[in-house]
């Protein structure tokens, strides 16, 4: 009898256990979202053949995302899946570099080096921002504020020169409804 009651419980456990697993996953979603930082950099000609310096500043609210704002308190985990920097719209008379560009996203300083610019801008590649560990503490951040702040620097080694940078950052947010 006692066998048979054991057998019973072990039985109702795994089903137990079971439907919960199968619950949570029927409500849990997940929501992808783009969000781009275009930071247009004009600098106009140093009569004295200076380098320049450029910041530009703006910020990434997760909560735009309709999805995102009515469930920000039942996010399970957030992951970026992609961030990185294109270089457009490149107007100079000679090749130019951004130097020791710098990417700030919260507390999270990442340094790009230097950038040729015309390079860069004549073959739409990607730099990447950014490695695991300093992505996962952006991620932290956003879950923990939704709202980051995202800074773009450097120097240009001469003038003049006009460029847009723009950031780009994947996200994937995981939900649970329950």
């Amino acid at each position: 009898m006692k066998t048979k009651l054991n057998l019973i419980a072990i039985v109702f456990s795994m089903l137990f256990f079971s439907a919960c697993d199968k619950a949570e996953e029927l409500t849990t979603f997940y929501v992808n979202d783009t969000f781009v930082i275009e930071a247009p950099v004009v600098i106009p000609e140093d009569p004295e053949g200076n380098p320049q310096n450029f910041i530009y500043s703006s910020e990434i609210d997760i909560r735009e995302n309709a999805d995102i704002d009515s469930n920000f308190g039942n996010i399970q985990h957030l992951a970026i899946n992609d961030f990185y920097l294109s270089i457009s719209d490149y107007l100079a008379n000679e090749n130019i570099f951004a130097e020791d560009v710098v990417v700030t996203v919260g507390n999270v300083i990442i340094s790009l080096g230097d950038i040729d610019l015309s390079a860069f801008s004549a073959t739409d590649e990607r730099i990447q921002i950014g490695e695991t560990q300093q992505l996962n503490e952006i991620a932290s951040q956003l879950l923990n504020s939704s709202t980051i702040t995202v800074s773009i620097e450097g120097t240009v080694s001469d003038t003049p020169v006009t460029f847009t940078a723009t950031a780009v950052m994947d996200i994937r947010v995981t939900v649970n409804a329950i």
